[in-house]
């Protein structure tokens, strides 16, 4: 998609540093989030893009200039500006997705525990071992890639099961497995 919009600035020297800060906004070494307000419906939803070509600003005048820049999805589908964070007990809790695609997700257990998960809808994604007090292992649902979170050590082969993607109409999710620590689940609601 095309993105296209006006600078309005009160110098010409405002106007070389906006012309900056866009520039650097979309650099292209990296994506951005991409807000995208739909007022008439009440709706924000945010969408992960990388820019094919550098904003090109086209100057009218000292303190006005047309900007554009092309990019495209770097993460489909669109996701709601607003994350979504539950603790899972074992007696389960509803996780909700107000979307009409499924939500990718990120699992954290927070030691002490042993052989922690989750269990939905007869499915289970289990953590084999032990996880001490204070090591928190993040299971990103969505790529599969399961680490320590202050180390970053990939513990991918501890991890088994099937993994969570939250549907549209929502699931009820439990907590499996023994110890003090805690379970969370935190997603975005997500669009196609």
């Amino acid at each position: 998609m095309t993105l296209r919009g006006k600078i309005l600035t009160e110098t010409g020297d405002q106007q070389l540093e906006m012309f900056d800060e866009v520039a650097s906004i979309f650099s292209t070494s990296r994506t951005v989030d991409l807000v995208i307000e739909e007022p008439e419906r009440g709706l924000a939803r945010m969408l992960k893009v990388a820019p094919v070509s550098l904003p090109d600003p086209q100057p009218l005048s000292d303190v006005m200039a047309d900007v554009s820049i092309t990019v495209e999805s770097a993460g489909y589908p669109l996701l709601d500006v607003n994350p979504q964070s539950a603790v899972i007990t074992p007696a389960g809790v509803r996780l909700s997705n107000a979307g009409t695609a499924n939500a990718d997700c990120t699992v954290r257990l927070r030691g002490p525990l042993m052989n922690a998960g989750i269990t939905w809808d007869k499915k289970v994604w289990r953590f084999s071992g032990e996880i001490p007090a204070g090591v928190v292992v993040v299971a990103d649902m969505g790529r599969r890639n399961v680490k320590n979170e202050s180390t970053g050590v990939q513990w991918r082969r501890r991890a088994s099961g099937d993994w969570l993607s939250i549907p549209p109409e929502g699931m009820h999710v439990s907590r499996v497995g023994s110890g003090a620590g805690s379970v969370t689940v935190d997603w975005r609601s997500s669009w196609s």
